[in-house]
C-alpha cells in the first residue's frame, strides 16, 4: 500500500469564515451500488459534512471541491471507531467470564464498557479531530 494513497469525495461548500470552510458531500455505503438495494433496507445515502481550515483558497458558498483524506487516517478513524472498542468489548467478555463464570453478567458489562469508551471518544473529540486532516481542492 502506498503512504500517500488518499480517499477523495466530491463535496459543495456550505459556508465560508476566515478560519474554516465547511462541506457537505453525500456518503454512500457499499451497499448503494448494488442491484438488490431496492429491496432491501440496509441501502444508506446521507449526508456528511467536514470542516477544513480556509488557506484562503477564495472558494464561495455553491463551488464544488474534492474532499481528501489520506488513507492512513481513515484506517486510524475505523480503528478508534469499531476495531479497538470491538477489542475492549470481547476482552471485558473473557475477563467477567472467567472471574465470575455468569454470562448475563458478562454480555452486560461487554456492552456497559462501551459507555465509558464512546464517552471518551466525545470527551477528546477536539483532540482527535486535530489527528485527521482534511484537504480540498477545487474542481472545474
Amino acid at each position: 500500500m502506498q503512504d500517500n494513497a488518499s480517499v477523495e469525495h466530491q463535496g459543495i461548500v456550505e459556508e465560508v469564515n476566515d478560519r474554516l470552510i465547511r462541506v457537505g458531500f453525500v456518503s454512500h455505503s457499499a451497499c448503494s451500488g448494488c442491484h438488490a438495494k431496492g429491496a432491501c433496507s440496509l441501502s444508506d445515502v446521507e449526508s456528511k459534512y467536514v470542516e477544513v481550515n480556509n488557506d484562503g483558497m477564495g472558494l464561495v458558498v455553491g463551488d464544488t471541491v474534492n474532499i481528501i483524506l489520506q488513507q492512513k487516517q481513515g484506517f486510524k478513524a475505523l480503528w478508534l471507531g469499531y476495531v479497538l472498542p470491538l477489542i475492549v468489548m470481547v476482552m471485558t467478555l473473557i475477563i467477567v467470564m472467567a472471574i465470575t463464570d455468569k454470562e448475563g453478567l458478562a454480555g452486560i458489562s461487554g456492552v456497559l464498557i462501551l459507555i465509558p469508551y464512546y464517552l471518551g471518544l466525545f470527551v477528546f473529540k477536539d483532540k482527535i479531530k486535530e489527528k485527521f486532516v482534511f484537504k480540498i481542492r477545487k474542481t472545474a
